[in-house]
């Protein structure tokens, strides 16, 4: 047969498939495609008989794909995504439209708000969304195109998800003016014990949806810990206020007046990295957007970047 027809065959079948595959659940599928569920379903008995193997495993109501669907996904994805990107290169010569971001804490402060002021006032028909995803579920966000880009502090490793390390940014433990701590470490080569820290009391960050404060605190070296604040920005203006002490990036702690770093090199950099559905060499809005963190990054001399 004529690979054409061939293709023409099978066309009309692909959306329905990816919907149920994504979903495994036909209701919820058919609602995302504004159709009915028995229209649906006859679309995946056509594809399944048309391909001359089965795709799904049936376990009660729920549809869970086998391994042979689980290939055919991958290729229906990446299929999917080339004809929309070509689409986009012929429609649009400016960058326009929803870029999609997963990000927080320190990449979103840092780096990811600065650019996107920058890019909308270059491409104003660009409209990013920043959202907060659990690391546990970037990946999946990823390949069903909920999300464009993701930075994150942990890599996750994905045979169709390039993941990539930008950087390293500074991180220690700092106090305020009003800590009996903050004089003697103005003297040039001060050194501190780190049992001294058992005297003390800590602002620290709450857990984010997978259960990390992404401070960096040795586990095996217990502290006290006094409040517990959603914003390391707030969490650093407490500490230059009061005689708490804190686990800070040296990028946000920079800008507060007040602050004294202790010497004191228990606390591990925090690693920054992207993630990304796999480049197709054409020139989207996310790797648009990616390169330009890239620059905010490599002029951040609190940050050693890649």
């Amino acid at each position: 047969m004529d690979r054409l027809r061939e293709l023409q065959d099978f066309w009309n079948w692909l959306p329905a498939f990816r919907a149920v595959a994504e979903t495994e659940h036909l209701p919820s599928a058919a609602q995302k495609l504004h159709i009915s569920p028995p229209a649906l379903s006859r679309s995946l008995g056509l594809l399944e008989t048309a391909l001359g193997c089965p795709l799904f495993r049936r376990a009660g109501r729920k549809l869970e794909l086998n391994a042979e669907g689980r290939r055919f996904l991958a290729r229906v994805r990446e299929g999917m995504r080339r004809i929309h990107e070509g689409l986009v290169e012929l429609q649009e010569r400016e960058m326009k439209g929803d870029l999609r971001i997963s990000s927080g804490g320190l990449m979103t402060r840092t780096c990811v708000l600065p650019v996107i002021q920058s890019l909308k006032s270059q491409h104003p028909e660009l409209v990013p969304e920043l959202h907060a995803v659990a690391n546990a579920d970037v990946a999946s966000a990823l390949l069903q195109g909920h999300i464009d880009l993701a930075f994150l502090s942990s890599p996750i490793h994905h045979d169709r998800l390039e993941t990539r390390l930008l950087g390293h940014a500074g991180n220690g433990i700092y106090c305020g003016q009003e800590l009996a701590l903050h004089s003697p470490l103005q003297v040039d080569g001060a050194t501190l014990d780190p049992a001294s820290l058992d005297d003390y009391e800590f602002v620290a960050p709450l857990p984010d949806q997978d259960g990390n404060t992404h401070e960096g605190w040795p586990s095996d070296r217990p502290r006290r810990i006094a409040i517990r604040l959603d914003s390391m920005q707030l969490g650093a203006e407490v500490c230059a206020k009061s005689r708490y002490l804190a686990v800070l990036p040296d990028v946000i702690a920079s800008e507060i007046p007040g602050l004294t770093r202790l010497p004191l090199e228990i606390i591990p950099p925090i690693a920054l990295y992207s993630m990304r559905r796999d480049p197709l060499g054409t020139r989207s809005a996310a790797d648009l957007f990616l390169s330009e963190v890239e620059a905010v990054l490599a002029n951040r001399p609190e940050i050693q970047a890649v």
